[in-house]
């Protein structure tokens, strides 16, 4: 994981979501960002990822506590 590509994408990007998908993208993994209540607040997946409970949570808008 190279650093200077993480520091240019939260430089170069214009809001939180774009930020999430160019983590998601330089990760090559689902990313989900949540609060102390495990509630989802940004998430992004390539759009071929269809892991059933990364698409339950989303849709509930929450991790439960057996997915965390």
């Amino acid at each position: 994981m190279s650093k200077e590509k993480i520091l240019t994408a939260f430089l170069e990007s214009t809001d939180f979501s774009e930020f999430i998908s160019n983590i998601s993208e330089i990760w090559g993994t689902p990313t989900v960002i949540v609060d102390c209540a495990f509630r989802i607040a940004a998430s992004f997946a390539p759009v071929d990822y269809g892991q059933s409970e990364y698409t339950r949570a989303v849709l509930h808008g929450e991790l439960s506590f057996e997915a965390g």
